[in-house]
């Protein structure tokens, strides 16, 4: 059965798959990055979850309301937290230093991971794919993993104090 599911998988997965691979590992690395810098990725994984969970359950109102949960949810709790050690605001060049971090790689690997396993699982009609928690959960898994990116950029955000006037 896995067998037959990898070879029914569209070639271009297997590209997107390697093109997230590429970028979570640089991840891994610490960086200098501008403001516009620090919000891409987040906007990027927020629109893929978002638009995850519109391919996989359309329009209905209950999982884009567990993905909005699941988002605002941990967006929030990390936002609140501290920011990653090693990284730090430079006022004079107004950009951060992003310590480098395994956890945006996992967070990749978990977004594509979960689509892929949804893509699957409706494809070959899986029984719990029909179950009435199955958008819910899923849609709040899609808005926990791309929420940590935002609460992440949130958390960067601190780094920068206000200039005295």
């Amino acid at each position: 059965m896995f067998t037959q599911i990898i070879s029914n998988t569209p070639k271009w997965v297997f590209v997107l798959f390697f093109v997230l691979l590429a970028l979570g590992l640089s991840q891994m690395r610490t960086q200098i990055k501008s403001r516009k810098r620090v919000f891409i990725l987040p906007i990027v994984m927020l629109v893929l979850s978002f638009l995850g969970v519109l391919s996989a359950f359309g329009r209905d109102a209950m999982p884009i309301a567990a993905w909005a949960l699941g988002y605002i949810g941990l967006a929030t709790l990390m936002g609140y937290g501290l920011a990653d050690g090693g990284s730090a605001y430079t006022a004079e060049t107004k950009q951060f230093t992003v310590a480098g971090s395994v956890i945006p790689l996992v967070l990749m690997m978990s977004i594509f991971l979960l689509k892929y396993f949804v893509g699957a699982s409706m494809a070959m009609k899986a029984g719990f794919a029909t179950d009435a928690a199955f958008p819910i959960i899923i849609s709040l898994l899609y808005g926990v993993f791309s929420g940590a990116f935002a609460g992440r950029a949130l958390r960067l955000l601190k780094l920068v104090k206000p200039s005295p006037s």
